[in-house]
C-alpha cells in the first residue's frame, strides 16, 4: 500500500463475470498512471469470479472485499467507504479500459480543475464495436449545460473528484436499478464544472447475462425507473432548482438516462 493518498481510486463491483473478469482487471492494473488504488467488491458471486480475484490479492494496490449478494449499488457504496484517492472512477467488471485511460482523465481533471470528467465509449456487442461520443469537447459550468451535454446516466465513463462525493455525502440508492442516474445528477448539481473529452475511450460490453440486461427484470426496471425519477425530482425540489434546471433534469432522465421508461 502506498503512503498517503492515491491519485485515482477505481471501484469495481464483481458478480458472476468469470468470462470477462481477468481482462477487466488486467486492463486496470496495467494503467500507465502510477498511484492507482483498485477496490474489487465481490458481491456474492456464485461462479469462479472469487477464485479469479484471489490471483490479484498479492498486488499491493489491490483490495478485495467479499460481501453477501446485495447488488451493484451496495458494492459501490462499500467501495466508496474504502477509497483513499484524490479522484474516483468506476469500472464494471465485464468492461475494459485502455492503458492510458486513467492517466488521460486524471491530467485533464487536474489541468482544468474540474470535479467531473466524462469521456465517450465503445459499445461492444459480440464482435462489433460502435463508438459513442458526446456533443462537444469542452468545460461546462452551469447545471443546465452539464445536463444537456452529458451523454448518458451511467457511472462508468466518468471520473469524479473524491472531495465532491465526500463533502456532499453522495452514495447510491441500494436495491434499485437505474441507481447511477440520481448519483450522476446530484454530482452534476454540486460540481464546480464538468469537462468532456470527446473520444470513445471506455469499452462497454453488452453482456446478455448481466443484471441490467436480464429480460426477467423488465418489470423491476419499469418500477425502479419511476422510483428514481421521483427521487430525483424530490432532490430538485429540495435544492430549489429553477424551472430551467428542473426541465433539464426531466429531459435528461426521459431522453438519455431512461429512454422509453418514463411516461
Amino acid at each position: 500500500m502506498v503512503k498517503g493518498k492515491y491519485k485515482v481510486g477505481v471501484i469495481i463491483p464483481v458478480y458472476n463475470v468469470e468470462l470477462y473478469l481477468e481482462s477487466c482487471l488486467n486492463s486496470v492494473i496495467n494503467q500507465t498512471l502510477d498511484g492507482v488504488q483498485i477496490i474489487c467488491i465481490n458481491d456474492g458471486s456464485k461462479d469462479k469470479s472469487a477464485e479469479i480475484l484471489e490471483k490479484y490479492r498479492t498486488y499491493e494496490n489491490v483490495e478485495i472485499v467479499d460481501i453477501e449478494n446485495s447488488g451493484a449499488s451496495k458494492a459501490r457504496n462499500v467501495g466508496l467507504s474504502k477509497v483513499n484517492a484524490d479522484y474516483i472512477s468506476f469500472v464494471d467488471s465485464d468492461d475494459t479500459i485502455p492503458n492510458d485511460y486513467l492517466e488521460s482523465l486524471y491530467y485533464h481533471a487536474k489541468e482544468s480543475n474540474v470535479d467531473i470528467i466524462m469521456t465517450g465509449f465503445n459499445f461492444l456487442r459480440n464482435s462489433s464495436i460502435q463508438p459513442y461520443t458526446s456533443y462537444a469537447s469542452g468545460v461546462y459550468e452551469s447545471f443546465v449545460d452539464k445536463c444537456s451535454q452529458i451523454l448518458n446516466g451511467a457511472i462508468w465513463d466518468k471520473m469524479f473528484k473524491a472531495s465532491l462525493i465526500k463533502e456532499h455525502n453522495l452514495s447510491f440508492v441500494e436495491g434499485r436499478m437505474w441507481e447511477d442516474n440520481l448519483f450522476i445528477l446530484q454530482a452534476l448539481y454540486f460540481s464546480n464544472a464538468m469537462k468532456i473529452v470527446n473520444k470513445p475511450r471506455y469499452n462497454y460490453r453488452l453482456n446478455p447475462n448481466s443484471v441490467t440486461n436480464s429480460p426477467e427484470l423488465r418489470a423491476k426496471r419499469v418500477m425502479d425507473s419511476r422510483f428514481i425519477y421521483d427521487k430525483t425530482m424530490e432532490f430538485a425540489r429540495e435544492q430549489n432548482m429553477t424551472s430551467d434546471e428542473v426541465q433539464a433534469v426531466d429531459l435528461f432522465l426521459r431522453n438519455k438516462a431512461m429512454p422509453g421508461y418514463i411516461n
